[in-house]
């Protein structure tokens, strides 16, 4: 990549920024552990070497966007992005090659993980009246009626996010903020606080703009008259309309009931299905401090999400369109673990504040 023939472009620190915003695992890289660094390039896509004026009209390159992250200068994760023209099978099965070229007797497997979001389920009993069914935690179905934990019960979304937490040791290092974490770091905060100043000057002048109402006098028509419509004026202002007032969304689902050599027809039934679900969406960030979420996948053991991995189960693939990600599947697990660890911990804090809410209730 770095050959002075025929290499590609390494963009400088500057760039480092724009280039890490525009990776669908960008907050990965707040989480890195220390002794992680990040190296970004541009390659043409020919043989013939890359330079800093392919990279000028960012809307419009025509070749592979690569990133490297590095753990104690091993390559952990390498992410390539074709621009420009769409990529080839042709060129995704040649990086896929590329990976198992010097390793004999690997090759790569397709992972048969799917994810569920959701999982609704209607039983019908012999008088055709519908039933729902409920599954713990471990997809078994419950018992009507039986005693279970009410964390079972509860209608919890199975996506979760955390607040991204660069690691204690990694923001204590004095190079930090010359880092592409750094960079990202102080970009967010930076609109944090920016959002935040915008936030304070909206409500100052909304607060000024009542002050400025409640002391004018000069108005027409009778007093009584003027007060008792600013005061119907200033109900209506205050009613927020309850939006979330569905419990049940309906489906259609079509129930045949037949047998092929003597077809007795189908039914549909329109039935609601539970929407109602807590716990996948994380609150807007209301302070001028660093805030960056993430989902975690569902997809056990992993940070990121794969659909190939090698027989040996050392390298993951992730495919994309136009892009492919491939990462060592011992660092994915490590990254998943301290994603699980913030988990834990902000939901600790969670019960923590919700104790604290619901106070006098």
């Amino acid at each position: 990549m770095n050959s002075r023939l025929n290499g590609a472009y390494q963009y400088p620190f500057e760039d480092s920024l724009r280039e890490a915003m525009e990776l669908p695992y960008s907050h990965i890289l707040m989480m890195q552990p220390e002794g992680n660094r990040n190296s970004f390039y541009f390659k043409r896509p020919n043989s013939s070497r890359s330079e800093m004026g392919d990279t000028y009209s960012q809307d419009d390159l025509q070749g592979w966007e690569i990133h490297y992250a590095y753990q104690d200068d091993l390559s952990v994760m390498e992410f390539y992005r074709r621009q420009g023209q769409p990529m080839t099978f042709e060129e995704l099965e040649a990086l896929m090659e590329a990976v198992i070229s010097k390793r004999e007797g690997v090759y790569w497997t397709r992972v048969n993980f799917v994810p569920e979001y959701r999982k609704w389920s209607v039983n019908f009993d012999e008088n055709g009246v519908p039933h729902g069914v409920f599954y713990d935690s471990e997809g078994k179905p419950l018992k009507s009626g039986e005693k279970v934990s009410l964390s079972e019960i509860l209608p919890k979304n199975n996506d979760r996010f955390i607040f991204v937490e660069p690691r204690p040791e990694v923001l204590k290092d004095r190079d930090f903020l010359q880092t592409v974490q750094g960079l990202i770091y102080k970009d967010i905060e930076f609109t944090a606080s920016d959002a935040n100043t915008k936030r304070v000057a909206d409500d100052k002048k909304r607060r000024d703009d009542r002050t400025k109402r409640g002391g004018n006098s000069n108005k027409r028509g009778s007093t009584e008259t003027i007060k008792k419509s600013n005061a119907t004026d200033n109900l209506r202002k205050m009613v927020f309309d309850f939006k979330n007032g569905n419990i049940y969304r309906t489906v259609e689902p079509n129930m045949f009931d037949f047998k092929l050599e003597n077809p007795k027809g189908f039914s549909i039934h329109r039935v609601g299905v539970e929407d109602v679900y807590y716990g996948g969406r994380a609150p807007e960030n209301r302070t001028p401090n660093f805030q960056m979420t993430c989902g975690i996948p569902l997809q056990p053991n992993t940070c990121v999400g794969y659909n190939y991995e090698l027989s040996d189960g050392s390298v993951r693939a992730a495919v994309y369109k136009d892009a492919v990600l491939f990462i060592d599947a011992s660092y994915d697990k490590k990254m998943r673990a301290y994603m699980e660890k913030l988990y834990d911990k902000q939901s600790e804090k969670r019960r923590e504040e919700a104790l604290k809410s619901i106070d006098k209730f």
